[in-house]
């Protein structure tokens, strides 16, 4: 017997004596005696050998593994651990072994053995010291009092890293909590070894969430371990610290792990001093570094923000001196940056500490000139921080802070600028002088930041990211201080010669012109209080005289004069008008000119009769800018209309005989200036107290020709003439009667005017030109109460509206306006002071305005045009806005209140917003009585949609397809909330309703802001709304249904429902039946609302502390597993019940146990009736049977992870025996006649559950489950058969005994009666089922039970998934074959015996085949193994057999190869091919010349299987595929490179030529890769052109023609052949050796394969073609 056939029958022997060890007294003896010897017999070569000892170890494995009393022998498994000669693979399965055995040890067995353990990791893999080191760690505390220290130094110093490395992992083991386990952590972290430091920060990472840093044991750790013995505080009777309480502090390594560590504690920052201590260590330590004293400054950081104010009161003024210290003497940027934010940090929390030294900050400000840019950013935040705490300090101190400001907030460094206005605006007041100042310096900055930081500080603008809901009113500073202060300011700039002072060619200006123009206008803004803007055009009079004598009463100094003042004002006002400045501050300079004298112009204007001011007006009334022309125009006809007669006279004719100067600007200045001469002179002259002299006569004279040149000047080519004009007549007729008759044939008089005006109108052709007319022909009636022909002028106005401008309706709105109500009208645009003259009205008043509003609401408002219509709603707006005071307007109200009702259902948004804004004012502007009738419109409007009285019609719903509505209402429901309350009961659910209309939403919106401030009004409500939604859910208009749908979303979103639970079940029944509504937008508003009700649901029901929990589940539940919801025909129903359902099973199941019986086979179901269609078609698609399989067992895995099943399992925990009473009846149908592979998947997949969770509970009916699972239909689907199988595996375990005794006998009575796939499979299944999961059961049965297994297991090799289940349970349950069969011999003769005597012929195949493989292994012969043994032996001893000399005790090679090269003849064909491999592989390695005679023996065995014909050939050809790749392979490995001969070479080719034509692929392969050899030892450069020739005409075209093959292999095989070949031989010698037909065959085959889609075959073509 050989070797390997004896270590086989040994170890054979071995597995059946642990099989027949029955108890495990006789086990443990086995294994401590056998165990470490079958162990090394993993080193042993063969392949079997080594199988066989992994199947006897599996084996024991099985055995021991839950038998924990087994002991192994640990001593000679670490005797065999530490042997040098062991192998690294023996070792790993020995560690194993030591493992196991050392966990059954007992403590004092561990602690006795741990130091052999410990010693026997010496010089072992860093895996295997891991693994033996990992089981002594936990005892290393024990091991202390057992052993001395010396001992255990001797012991664990062997290891130190890996000690290091066995104590990280044993603290990673979850034995304790996180925060335990910390501060080692992070002394790992710092260790020096670079496995210890990793690992440790591994750790650290993994666990730094879960660590508690706020723990005081953690944060007294981490400071003694920064600090040593320096944190221990001595005790009273202590003199020092005992020396075994001594600690060094921490090297720099440990202490920057440990800062960042403290830093993630808030209560680490209040441990004073150690914190302190750190700090200061940090800083000052001598072998600190500059890493180390950053975070020392980080975590000073942390102390400032976190530590309690009492602390950091003592720590503060050290922590300042320090800071101080660090800025000064520190050279590194980094930390100096630190250093400055830290003294803002400080500041923060101790303003007191800064207050009193303002040297910080000019300290801190000179370093802004001399840092870099990233420490000018910490500085900036430093005194950003630090400002507040100047807010309240000494006068000194703020003289010194206000210098300071003044000198940086023109400094080059923008840093420095921003400073200062950002400092001005925090610590000083809004009325503190100089920092607005300063402001005002800085708002025209060139840095946006800076102009925005100044303009928030001038009040200007307020700063985006502030969001008061009140802010506090801004307070100007004084404006006679400022206005001082300022004065002084501009001229100590001009007379020191500031670098910063304006300089032209045409003068000096102390600021900008821009700083200048912000200047005034700041000015002005104190002065009136607050920050009017000017207008572009025309004069907004102030009481600028009372201004300044309020704040002269302000002023407490004596010295202050009126008159000074205004000097002063004046003065600036003229350096504003410098010819240095540009045209917008001049604008501005002269504004407030005019702004101040038209205050008291008789008194004023003497200070303007001067040279100096005379020739300043004139050169702007003839200047370029437009602007200023026209406020030099009207200061100057205000200055001269204050003169006596004679000299407005004189200079006015002046100025009228310059109207015809060829300069434009001088004709425009002295037009405008002579036109607002005569408006102010009228003006005075209609002032009752007036102290002027007026020459009435010759004045008339002069009147009556500005007015002629006015009216000239109507129809001038140039708009400016045009608009100056109107502007003069616009003034001039609102304050008196123009002194020209009504009507004359010549000359101009007041109807001539008008009709200049109305034909000026048909021309002009630029908007802001008719703007002008319109509110000239408006103002024209208003100083004239009497005007001539005013219906007319009406008429011209509303006929020239047609397709006019939105803006210029508006515009003719307000001439309107002024036309019928004159002086009452609030649209006059006189900018001469107050310059209304009170009268009564009169009946002309009242008819003409009558007469208007009849015919804009009979002719215009009826129009069937809808831009007219649109026009119409505008006039009757503006007149609404402007004259609302007039009385007569009262009677008109309900009228216009129906036109614009009608308005509002208007296309057109201009048309319905003007209506919506009409219907407001004229709540505003009504009776008692309009505004009850407003009212109860609005309220008949929003509970029927329509308009009262009326019926509905697609033309009568007021809301449909329109804004406009709304928006009137909400305008009066804004004002009439009180009225409305009655009604509120009724309006809310509608409008609540309505918000959410398509169609109105927007509308119903504004009404709803309008009608209801307060959201607590919904809550109010909240029942009615419910009831209103669940009426409409199902409306039959899909407008309502989608509106509904979304208000429910809304009404359940975050309010408390416990009113509303009982409307829970209707909605979500309605909610879900529109999930399938025939209108996408209802079906998407659906899934909104059904998202929410699971939302509110799912929140109520989890809480299960609340009473209303257990009320909304049975509430909800029953509809969603009622066809409504889970069974419902649509997918997007089931889908959002089943989740709900899910989701309830998670966060609530404790309130779903009364509902488990409907529950869970409805979820069940839901396995299969949920999953995707496309699966079911994909699997019908499906030839293939394996794929179908694979395919099922992904869907029996899916639904095993499926939410569904989530939620059953959660259930199970709740399932009692009551329950079980309810739920088996309803499962057993399912199990029996459930449809899809999900849900009898699912059903296998719960019982298996309730087995392992309650089977003490389902054990009275495990039978009926385990009869529900056996007479099941045997489904031919495989996945179900083994879920099925698999449960009846489970059940057997708690099943009666005599149940199981009856499925026994079913399942092998079965077996044999039918004679089908699905039942075999089936027993199979189940056999295996209850072995793997009720094997203590199964032994009982084994007796008969095996040999059905063993007869099983010889099915046809074509029924391969069948047959490996029945050699599984053969292996699992035998001590391998041969043993397995001595056990049960005789059953399994008697049971072949039998089936021999079947009907079936594939049972009697079988039968057949059991018992060969019975007398098989009986007899079983070892010739191959020693026909490999002596192969090794050859191998392992080549020198010794090169060298050896024949005698009768040794043999040499040659008789060893002739012994093989008769074996090679022997008739068996297996044992045939192994002798051919091994006689080849004894040629090559010994380099021994046989080729000719091993030939000569293999050429016949070819030649025979060509030679047999008919079936007989195919069969033997089928039978010898491998045979022949077997010789070809021995062919090439015994080609020898001593063989020279031509005919030998040709012969062989000749071979390989025709076996190549007339051969399957694999024999195709082996030929070629043949060939390939024979090629690289036969053929070189030298070989001549006839070898060549030979070689190629007979392998050129086979080979060609295997690139034709299907398979790839063959294809690359014939490819290298091909590259051999023209490695050694050129192009032009192919084209010699071959013919040009073949060598074009050649290059065809070659780009077809270059075209492939597979780069391994275009690769090698490609380069094969290149080099052809």
């Amino acid at each position: 017997m050989t070797d390997v056939a004896a270590n086989l029958e040994l170890l054979e022997r071995l597995l059946l004596r642990f099989g027949l060890a029955d108890k495990d007294e006789q086990l443990e003896k086995e294994i401590n005696k056998f165990l470490p010897s079958i162990l090394l017999k993993l080193n042993y070569p063969d392949e079997e050998v080594r199988k066989k000892v992994l199947e006897l170890l599996n084996h024991i494995n099985k055995r021991v593994r839950n038998q924990p009393n087994i002991k192994l022998p640990l001593d000679d498994l670490l005797d065999q651990f530490q042997d040098d000669t062991t192998s690294v693979f023996v070792k790993n399965f020995t560690t194993v072994y030591l493992k196991m055995g050392f966990t059954r040890l007992s403590l004092n067995d561990q602690l006795q053995i741990a130091p052999k353990f410990l010693k026997s990791i010496i010089k072992k893999s860093s895996a295997h010291q891991d693994k033996i080191f990992q089981l002594v760690v936990p005892l290393l505390e024990n091991l202390k009092e057992t052993y001395t220290v010396e001992e255990l130094r001797q012991m664990i110093g062997i290891v130190d890293d890996q000690v290091k490395l066995g104590i990280l992992r044993f603290l990673a083991t979850d034995i304790y909590i996180e925060t335990q386990i910390a501060g080692h952590l992070v002394i790992a972290t710092g260790d020096v070894r670079w496995s210890v430091a990793n690992l440790g920060s591994n750790e650290l990472t993994k666990r730094q969430s879960v660590i508690d840093w706020e723990s005081p044991q953690l944060m007294a750790i981490l400071y003694q371990l920064y600090l040593g013995s320096s944190i221990k505080t001595l005790s009273k009777n202590q003199s020092q610290i005992k020396p075994e309480d001594q600690r060094p502090p921490a090297s720099n390594r440990i202490k920057l792990l440990i800062i960042p560590q403290i830093m993630k504690s808030t209560k680490a920052a209040d441990e004073f001093p150690p914190c302190m201590q750190v700090i200061f260590d940090a800083l000052n330590a001598p072998t600190t570094t500059i890493r180390l004293k950053t975070l020392g400054l980080q975590f000073m950081s942390h102390v400032c923000k976190k530590s309690s104010k009492a602390k950091l009161k003592i720590m503060g003024p050290i922590f300042l001196s320090a800071l101080k210290k660090c800025i000064v003497d520190e050279k590194e940027s980094n930390l100096r940056q630190l250093s400055y934010l830290n003294c803002g940090y400080l500041s923060k929390r101790l303003p007191n500490l800064f207050m009193k030294d303002v040297g910080i900050v000019v300290q801190f400000f000179n370093a802004l000139t001399e840092e870099d840019a990233d420490s000018r950013s910490a500085v900036r935040d430093a005194l950003i921080d630090m400002a507040p705490c100047y807010k309240s300090i000494s006068e000194t101190d703020i003289t010194i802070l206000e210098n300071l400001l003044l000198q940086y907030v023109e400094h080059t460094i923008p840093a420095c600028r921003l400073l200062s206005v950002r400092l001005a605006n925090i610590i000083f007041p809004t009325d503190n002088i100089v920092s607005r100042y300063v402001c005002i310096l800085a708002c025209t900055d060139s840095n946006e930041e800076i102009r925005e930081e100044a303009r928030h500080g001038l009040g200007i603008i307020r700063i985006s990211n502030i969001t008061e809901l009140d802010p506090p009113k801004y307070k100007f500073p004084l404006f006679i201080k400022l206005l001082q202060y300022v004065r002084q300011q501009m001229e100590t700039r001009i007379t020191t010669n500031h670098p910063r002072c304006f300089k032209t060619e045409s003068g000096i200006l102390p600021f900008s012109p821009i700083t200048l123009k912000e200047l005034i206008l700041y000015l002005r803004s104190c002065l009136v209080g607050n920050h009017d803007d000017i207008p572009e055009d025309g004069l907004k009079s102030i009481p600028f005289l009372e201004l300044l004598d309020q704040h002269l009463k302000n002023c407490e100094s004596s010295s202050i004069t009126k008159e000074s003042v205004i000097d002063e004002y004046f003065s600036l006002a003229y350096d504003s008008l410098s010819s240095a400045g540009g045209s917008n501050l001049h604008k501005i300079g002269l504004y407030c000119l005019l702004e101040a004298v038209s205050s008291d112009p008789v008194n004023l204007h003497s200070k303007f009769m001067n040279d100096k001011w005379d020739n300043k007006i004139k050169i702007f009334l003839n200047g370029v800018s437009d602007d200023c022309r026209l406020f030099a125009s009207r200061l100057c006809g205000l200055i001269m209309a204050a003169q006596n007669s004679t000299k407005y006279l004189a200079y006015t004719r002046e100025l009228l005989e310059k109207c015809n100067s060829s300069s434009f600007e001088v004709q425009h200045g002295s037009f405008a200036s002579i036109g607002f001469c005569l408006v102010y002179r009228t003006y005075f002259a209609s002032q009752s107290d007036s102290k002027i002299l007026f020459d009435s006569q010759n004045e008339d004279i002069l009147a009556n020709d500005i007015l002629n040149s006015l009216v000239t000047r109507l129809s001038d080519s140039q708009a400016v003439f045009i608009n100056t004009a109107c502007t003069i007549l616009t003034e001039l007729a609102s304050l008196k009667p123009l002194p020209l008759a009504d009507e004359c044939d010549q000359g101009l008089s007041k109807v001539s005017i008008a009709n200049k005006l109305k034909t000026q109108l048909r021309k002009a052709k630029d908007k802001k030109v008719k703007e002008k007319l319109y509110i000239t022909i408006g103002h024209l009636p208003v100083g004239d109460p009497h005007f001539p022909k005013l219906k007319e002028l009406i008429e011209t106005m509303l006929q020239e509206s047609k397709g006019q401008q939105i803006d210029l309706l508006f515009t003719i709105g307000k001439a309107l306006s002024l036309v019928t109500a004159k002086y009452l009208s609030s649209a006059i645009q006189c900018t001469v002071m107050s310059a209304k003259v009170a009268r009564e009205l009169n009946q002309d008043d009242s008819e003409l305005m009558k007469w208007l509003l009849n015919l804009l609401l009979t002719k215009y408002a009826p129009n069937p045009n809808p831009t007219i219509r649109q026009a119409t709603c505008i006039w009757l707006f503006s007149i609404l806005k402007y004259s609302g005071e007039m009385p007569e307007l009262q009677n008109w109200l309900q009228q216009v209140q129906t036109v614009f009702i009608n308005f509002l259902t208007e296309n057109d948004e201009v048309t319905q917003e003007m209506a919506s804004s009409g219907l407001g004012l004229l709540y505003d502007i009504g009776s008692s009585t309009t505004k009850d009738t407003l009212v109860n419109m609005l309220v008949s409007t929003l509970t029927s949609g329509r308009k009262a009285g009326t019926h509905v019609t697609s033309d009568t719903v007021i809301f449909k397809n329109n804004e406009g509505a709304a928006i009137g209402f909400s305008s009066i429901a804004s004002q009439a909330r009180k009225e409305l309350e009655p009604y509120l009961p009724k309006l809310i659910p509608r409008l609540f309703r309505y918000r959410y209309d398509p169609k109105i939403q927007k509308s119903m919106n504004s009404i709803w802001s309008a009608l209801v401030p307060d959201i607590k009004v919904v809550d109010k409500y909240i029942t009615e709304i419910a009831d209103d939604l669940s009426k409409n859910l199902t409306n039959k208009f899909w407008r309502v249904r989608e509106s509904s749908c979304l208000a429910v979303s809304d009404l359940l979103n975050g309010r408390p429902i416990d009113s509303i639970i009982s409307y829970l079940p209707k909605l979500w029944e309605s909610c879900l039946l529109v999930l399938d509504d025939i209108k996408e937008t209802v079906r998407k508003a659906a899934a909104i609302s059904c998202q929410t009700l699971i939302k509110v649901t799912i929140k109520i029901s989890s809480d299960l502390n609340s009473k209303v929990s257990n009320q909304v589940v049975d509430a909800v539940l029953p509809i969603l597993l009622s066809d409504k919801g889970i069974g419902s025909r649509a997918e997007e129903i089931r889908a959002i019940s089943l989740s709900t359902v899910v989701e309830i099973g998670k966060k609530a199941t404790a309130t779903l146990k009364p509902h488990i019986t409907v529950l869970i086979p409805t979820m069940i179901e839901s396995l299969s009736s949920l999953e995707p269609q496309a699966v079911n078609y994909l699997y019908l698609q499906i030839r293939d049977k394996n794929t179908q399989e694979l395919l099922d067992t992904h869907r029996v895995s899916a639904s095993k992870s499926s939410p569904m099943m989530d939620t059953v399992k959660l259930c199970i925990d709740y399932i009692d025996d009551t329950v079980l009473a309810d739920l088996v009846p309803k499962l057993v149908p399912l199990i029996k006649h459930g449809i899809g592979v999900g849900t009898k998947a699912g059903c296998s997949h719960f019982v298996i559950q309730l087995v392992n969770q309650k089977s003490k509970e389902l054990t009275p009916y495990a039978g009926r489950l385990l009869k529900a699972f056996s007479n099941a239909p045997k489904d031919r689907n495989l996945s179900i058969l083994k879920a099925y199988t698999l449960a009846i595996g489970h059940l057997a375990k708690i099943a009666k005994e005599n149940t199981v005794a009856k499925l026994f006998v079913t399942l092998k009575d079965g077996y044999f009666e039918t004679d089908n796939e699905e039942n075999e499979n089936y027993c199979g299944l189940v056999f295996r089922a209850i072995s793997e999961h009720a094997s203590e059961l199964f032994k009982n049965y084994r007796g008969e039970v095996m040999p059905l297994i063993f007869l099983a297991m010889h099915q046809n090799d074509s029924d391969s998934s069948l047959k490996s289940i029945w050699k599984e349970l053969w292996i699992e349950n035998t001590p391998g074959m041969e043993g397995g069969i001595r056990l049960y011999r005789d059953g399994i003769l008697d049971i072949c015996c039998k089936s021999l005597s079947s009907q079936s012929w594939k049972m009697r195949e079988k039968a057949a085949t059991a018992i060969v493989t019975l007398a098989d292994k009986q007899s079983k012969s070892n010739y191959e193994s020693v026909l490999n043994a002596i192969t090794s032996l050859c191998k392992a001893n080549v020198n010794t057999l090169k060298n050896q000399k024949q005698d009768d005790e040794n043999a040499t090679i040659d008789i060893i190869i002739d012994k093989f090269m008769r074996e090679c003849r022997r008739s068996k064909v297996d044992y045939k091919k192994i002798a051919m491999k091994s006689l080849t592989t004894l040629l090559k390695e010994f380099k021994i010349n046989k080729f000719v005679e091993f030939k000569s023996i293999v050429v016949p065995l070819l030649e025979e299987s060509e030679s047999s014909d008919g079936g007989e050939k195919r069969k033997k050809e089928e039978g010898d595929i491998e045979l022949k790749v077997c010789i070809f392979e021995c062919l090439g490995n015994s080609w020898h490179d001593s063989i020279t001969s031509g005919d030998i070479k040709k012969e062989y080719l000749e071979l390989m030529s025709t076996s190549l034509i007339k051969n399957t692929w694999k024999v195709q392969m082996q030929i070629l890769l043949a060939a390939e050899k024979f090629l690289e030892s036969a053929y070189t450069s030298e070989t001549s052109d006839e070898l060549w020739k030979a070689l190629l005409s007979n392998l050129l075209l086979p080979t060609l023609d295997c690139l034709d093959e299907k398979y790839i292999a063959v294809k690359i095989c014939a490819l290298k052949l091909l590259e051999g070949i023209l490695k050694q031989l050129s192009v032009d010698q192919i084209k010699n050796f071959v013919t040009e037909e073949n060598y074009q065959i050649l290059l065809v085959k070659l780009k077809v394969l270059s075209t492939d889609s597979r780069a391994q075959l275009s690769d090698r073509a490609n380069k094969i073609l290149k080099s052809l």
